[in-house]
């Protein structure tokens, strides 16, 4: 309660007074200070003080907890280190963790690096990872990438949601007029068979 209502001090005082707290309490406190959006080196202070000891160990809601506020610091080389720790522990299999790493990876501008070898390891990609991916190409302008993830996308039988069309249709408007009409148009209904544009 005190960690939704952004009341960290009673929050940390009621968590110090606890004798043991579980990786169930500890992700709520994380969960707490992460959804402020304000206390990022406090989660990551916290996320340390937790692998580092030895009676508890991170779970994939942890990492899934931590992902976003790597992402949003910028902080790759504290993303690497929880990716490479999700590995060793058998935490990358989440599909939750599997889409986050994607997501960080994209917004640190590495879209053609990790997060497109993260994406092609999993199997079972569902709508979110397509748009993790497809917006991640478009706001690093690669545009023809971005084309081409949707049309697999649709041919993979993954039915794009509101959030798909609002990644893809801006890549459209980055066209030339007739090209950004006739795509934009196909788009709008996706349902019909769709042409990758030539670079």
């Amino acid at each position: 309660m005190y960690a939704k209502c952004n009341v960290f001090d009673d929050c940390v005082k009621l968590f110090r007074q606890n004798k043991i707290n579980d990786a169930v309490t500890w992700n709520i406190v994380l969960s707490g200070f992460s959804g402020s959006r304000i206390h990022d080196s406090e989660v990551m202070r916290l996320f340390f003080k937790i692998h580092t000891a030895e009676d508890l160990k991170p779970t994939f809601v942890t990492i899934a907890i931590i992902l976003p506020v790597c992402a949003r610091a910028r902080a790759l080389g504290a993303g690497r280190s929880v990716h490479s720790y999700a590995i060793k522990n058998g935490l990358e299999s989440d599909t939750l963790v599997k889409n986050l790493l994607v997501s960080m990876y994209t917004k640190s501008g590495l879209i053609c690096d990790e997060s497109i070898v993260v994406f092609h390891i999993i199997t079972e990609k569902d709508v979110v990872l397509w748009n993790a991916m497809i917006s991640g190409f478009a706001k690093n302008k690669f545009t023809g990438e971005a084309f081409k993830l949707f049309y697999w996308m649709l041919k993979e039988s993954v039915i794009p949601n509101y959030a798909t069309i609002a990644n893809i249709l801006p890549v459209c408007a980055s066209l030339k007029v007739d090209a950004a009409y006739r795509f934009g148009k196909e788009i709008h209904n996706y349902d019909s068979p769709i042409r990758v544009p030539a670079e």
